[in-house]
C-alpha cells in the first residue's frame, strides 16, 4: 500500500510500526477522520496506532460472531 518514488529510500509512514495492508488501510481512514476534528481534540499518532492494533486484533472475531 505504501508507495515511494523510484530511487528514494523507503519512508516509514506508520511511526516505525510494520503494519499489514488491512492495518494500513484502517489507520489511514482513522487519520483522515481525525482531520475533521478541531486541533485540540485530535488523537496522537501513537493513540491511533494502538487503536489500529486493537481493532485488527479482534477484527476476525467480530466477523465470525
Amino acid at each position: 500500500m505504501t508507495e515511494t518514488k523510484k530511487g528514494k529510500r523507503s519512508i516509514n509512514l506508520f511511526c516505525g510500526y510494520n503494519l499489514n495492508d488491512k492495518e494500513q488501510d484502517y489507520l489511514t481512514r482513522a487519520t483522515l477522520a481525525e482531520f475533521e476534528k478541531p486541533k485540540h481534540a485530535r488523537r496522537t499518532p501513537l493513540e491511533l496506532i494502538n487503536e489500529t492494533k486493537n481493532v485488527m486484533k479482534y477484527y476476525h472475531k467480530w466477523l465470525t460472531v
